[in-house]
């Protein structure tokens, strides 16, 4: 395990030439800004670099410069050095299948306390707010002054991942990182305006759907919502228009929980489960192979949609009833 800092990825960068960035499957803002940002940036000092994800971009974040173009599959076939940004293992890397992979060296940036340190070079810092927040600080250290466009790449993986400033990971550096983004030239209004008020009518309709599975239990400490595929069928909608969802899991007074089950093809289904802090979501996830950040995390079930539910509702139960002292069972 080659634990490294932002200066010493800003080396490896300058040393090598041919980079494949490549990031989590059903990409989000962090990801997608990350790899985006990083791309650009290489490019601009003459280095081969593709950004590459076998899972569509969200609509919501094409407007972002490479955007549209961001590639798939033998794009960067040639690279020496595998970028993996926001992703906590290699498992649920999207475009790092590809022959050659093995041959090549692997960077691995990201701030999830459950990474599982996969790289030649580790990158890990949990106390950042979004992978972006060390794109920041290694375009710093390589003395990139990020363009406009660079910028608001960053600047929406620090708003996504924060939940728009309201996730416990906002810290005055968050802020003052946002300042500084904001000052390259982008409109922080307008990004602000495409990511949450530019939602499809296929999404919005999945969403009343949605909200209308939502439910409470455990003396209303835990609030539970569903995404079946029967819903996405009548809403016309794509599995990227129940992006955000879980957030409204939380909006419930009392509610210290919130759990989103997602119906996936093939008999799986994704969950996504948010919290307060103290009650460390991250802990259930990881014990269904998944992981996150302690309030945000997620992973894959197989089985039904009750069994599902089943199962990781009991595990958030006896999380939430553990009496301080009590061994951890993870």
């Amino acid at each position: 395990m080659n634990e490294v800092n932002a200066e010493e990825v800003a080396r490896i960068l300058t040393e090598y030439d041919g980079f494949r960035i490549v990031s989590h499957a059903d990409p989000d803002g962090d990801s997608v800004g990350s790899q985006l940002a990083l791309c650009s940036s290489l490019r601009r000092l003459g280095k081969r670099a593709w950004a590459v994800s076998d899972d569509p971009v969200p609509a919501i974040y094409r407007f972002l410069q490479g955007g549209v173009e961001m590639e798939s599959g033998s794009a960067g076939e040639d690279a020496v050095v595998v970028v993996v940004v926001d992703s906590s293992n290699p498992q649920r890397v999207s475009g790092l299948d590809f022959p050659g992979v093995d041959g090549v060296r692997i960077l691995n940036i990201d701030h999830h306390k459950s990474n599982t340190r996969f790289g030649r070079w580790n990158y890990v810092d949990p106390e950042a707010c979004a992978c972006a927040e060390q794109v920041y600080r290694v375009l710093g250290a390589m003395g990139v002054e990020p363009t406009a466009e660079e910028a608001a790449c960053l600047y929406i993986g620090i708003l996504t991942d924060t939940g728009a400033f309201r996730f416990p990971n906002t810290s005055s550096a968050c802020f003052r990182m946002a300042a500084d983004l904001v000052d390259r030239g982008f409109s922080a209004a307008d990004v602000a305006r495409r990511v949450f008020w530019n939602k499809t009518l296929e999404s919005t309709r999945l969403l009343g759907s949605a909200l209308s599975s939502l439910d409470v239990c455990h003396d209303g400490q835990v609030a539970v919502m569903v995404v079946s595929q029967d819903m996405s069928r009548a809403a016309r909608a794509t599995a990227a228009d129940s992006d955000g969802f879980a957030s409204y899991t939380k909006v419930i007074s009392g509610v210290r929980v919130g759990l989103l089950f997602r119906q996936l093809d093939g008999g799986s289904v994704r969950v996504s489960l948010r919290s307060d802090s103290g009650v460390d979501v991250e802990r259930v996830a990881r014990r269904f192979g998944g992981g996150g950040h302690p309030t945000s995390a997620g992973c894959v079930v197989e089985g039904s949609l009750e069994s599902a539910k089943a199962t990781v509702l009991g595990e958030v139960v006896r999380l939430l009833d553990r009496r301080p002292g009590d061994a951890a069972s993870d």
